[in-house]
């Protein structure tokens, strides 16, 4: 999804850019963004930021709320931005106030192939066993423990095979690389009352959330 934003990010500044070599005489206005930071983990903003600091003053941080309530969001004021970057549930708001060439950081939809659980339930619900010819072998956790079990037992798996573990969190943080022994032993590792784990429906939450085959 990065890659995406990143990909769009450079087209603005080259239409900036563009926009001020072709009217020099003219005063270009810079790509106004608006920042819903108070959603965001810190970190998860600082490459936008990076990105606009260094876009020598084709791009502008024009407004900012800093808290997930009792601040003031983007889609309260669309006419103070170009670029909208918030989280999932506030781009739907602000779609119905959007004018012509204004931007927000979400596509409807896309969570089916940017988030790690969803990637791997599309592509196995649309094509099975057959989605593995294409993507790394992997299995839901902990809906799918038994079913990888099982697959390991029926493939002659080697102990010393390994495995990827993947917890719910993002920008590379989360990833274990272990043997299929120690996958054995972590992939159902629960840490009751954390908020970056997935539950079974019984209570208990789990740590990791997906398992895949390391591709070699």
């Amino acid at each position: 999804m990065w890659c995406i934003w990143l990909l769009a990010l450079s087209y603005l500044n080259t239409v900036a850019h563009a926009s001020n070599v072709s009217h020099p005489q003219q005063q270009q206005q810079p790509v106004r963004f608006f920042i819903d930071e108070g959603y965001f983990l810190p970190g998860d903003t600082e490459i936008l930021r990076a990105y606009i600091s260094a876009s020598n003053n084709r791009l502008e941080i024009s407004g900012e709320s800093t808290a997930a309530f009792l601040s003031v969001k983007g889609y309260y004021v669309p006419e103070k931005w170009d670029v909208y970057w918030t989280m999932r549930q506030s781009c739907h708001k602000a779609y119905p106030h959007m004018k012509a060439g204004q931007l927000v950081n979400c596509i409807p939809g896309v969570e089916a192939i940017s988030l790690k659980r969803r990637f791997v339930q599309t592509w196995q619900q649309a094509y099975g066993e057959t989605a593995f010819n294409y993507i790394p072998r992997s299995y839901l956790i902990p809906e799918q423990y038994w079913l990888w079990r099982n697959a390991l037992l029926s493939t002659g798996s080697q102990p010393d095979s390994r495995w990827v573990l993947k917890a719910n969190v993002h920008r590379g943080k989360g990833v274990q690389v272990v043997t299929q022994t120690e996958a054995l032993s972590k992939a159902l590792v629960h840490k009751p009352g954390s908020s970056s784990s997935s539950s079974s429906g019984d209570g208990v939450e789990y740590h990791n959330i997906l398992i895949q085959k390391y591709c070699e």
